[in-house]
């Protein structure tokens, strides 16, 4: 239960950094999105280092490495377009130069901002998915909140 809830606190700082960058982005054609790393080392072995850091590409672009458990990078710029997500292990020599432990192609509309959750599966491999998160203007004194829980449930 404290896994599930921390990652939801992950995700939660993660959409409220998001909501910062607002609506300056309307007027484009590209994506934006915010990779949060809710995946820890702890939980795929003993010996994995807690902050399992990975490296992420798009399309063969390698857009962030060494993200580290519980970080959060963003937002990138994406051509909207269906694009090619890969996932490694961190490499800080060459970043995006390992095996990919994840992979999967999704579809970004134009001027919509995603926030990418890497997570782990009910076989405590690493996983993702995209959301996509509210970011326009609200009234003074009002707020908004999101939250994503990217936990699966173990059978």
């Amino acid at each position: 239960m404290l896994l599930n809830l921390r990652r939801a606190l992950v995700i939660t700082v993660a959409l409220g950094s998001a909501m910062l960058a607002g609506s300056a982005q309307a007027q484009d054609s590209n994506s934006y999105l915010y990779l949060a790393h809710a995946a820890s080392g702890r939980n795929i072995s003993a010996g994995t280092n807690p902050e399992a850091p990975i490296d992420v590409s798009i399309n063969g672009n390698c857009i962030a490495g060494g993200l580290s458990f519980g970080e959060i990078r963003g937002p990138f710029a994406v051509q909207a377009a269906t694009v090619a997500f890969r996932v490694s292990k961190a490499n800080a020599e060459n970043p995006c130069s390992e095996a990919a432990v994840f992979t999967a192609n999704s579809a970004m509309a134009a001027t919509v901002t995603y926030v990418g959750v890497l997570s782990l599966d009910n076989s405590n491999n690493i996983t993702g998915k995209l959301y996509p998160a509210n970011l326009t203007p609200i009234a003074a004194g009002h707020t908004r909140a999101i939250v994503i829980n990217a936990t699966h449930i173990r059978t």
